[in-house]
């Protein structure tokens, strides 16, 4: 571990209107993390721009609003969830083409969550998320600037959405609870080293979960501290991006 508090997350920097094409962009810098995000709409719905499964979604959800998320990896860009898929996943290019539809659907969901749909009826809004350089953190880091994105693409948010992950690692050392240790925003090489992640996307001004997730062992009495750990990540991360 290096040598910042448990609780802290990695240096962040970040810019917005990056690329001149786009609706709106972005790009975050978490550790060595480096995701670059762009935004394309709202524009005009055509029938024929839902899939069978959207147009489905669209209707479950009383919604007339189309929003992709696509999230891809970079030449330099490396899964962190390698220590955690099963065994027999030995090819590192299915690692990441799974990750990234993992990861599509996990930040769609929390764009999704964060966007006034109301606004924006028979319209379409595309994200593509590019991970240029990994370390650890790529989720929360394609949360956090997916959210800069569309908020330089002016698009109506009911919220901004962040999100944090926390490592449980093991610790000889007697001071720390149950022999466990909790450390906010893992690198790369604590992801490796821990038993298992604990992950939370939130709109944070809020104070609403969109989601959590827990990834490897997590001791069942560590998790609700987890928790708690990645919604102050959360909100301290909404603070960060806040100070344009």
């Amino acid at each position: 571990m290096d040598d910042r508090e448990h609780s802290a997350i990695r240096p962040l920097t970040f810019g917005k209107s990056c690329l001149k094409n786009s609706s709106g962009s972005a790009m975050l810098n978490l550790g060595q993390t480096k995701i670059l995000t762009s935004v394309y709409g709202p524009y005009a719905m055509r029938d024929v721009d839902a899939s069978a499964n959207e147009k489905d979604i669209i209707e479950e959800n009383n919604s007339h609003c189309i929003i992709t998320v696509e999230v891809r990896y970079g030449a330099q860009g490396r899964s962190d969830l390698t220590s955690f898929k099963p065994e027999g996943v030995n090819s590192l290019n299915r690692i990441k083409n799974d990750d990234e539809k993992e990861l599509s659907k996990i930040v769609g969901d929390a764009v999704r969550a964060s966007i006034d749909q109301s606004q924006y009826d028979n319209t379409c809004i595309d994200v593509h998320v590019h991970v240029l350089q990994s370390n650890g953190g790529v989720l929360d880091s394609s949360v956090n600037c997916a959210s800069l994105a569309l908020a330089d693409a002016k698009i109506k948010q009911l919220d901004t959405v962040t999100a944090c992950t926390v490592a449980v690692l093991k610790t000889a050392n007697e001071t720390e609870t149950e022999g466990y240790v909790l450390v906010a925003d893992p690198s790369f090489e604590e992801t490796k080293s821990a038993s298992g992640l604990v992950t939370v996307v939130m709109l944070p001004t809020l104070d609403k979960m969109v989601s959590w997730s827990q990834t490897g062992r997590v001791p069942v009495n560590t998790v609700h501290t987890g928790i708690d750990m990645c919604k102050s990540g959360c909100k301290l991360s909404n603070t960060l991006l806040s100070q344009d």
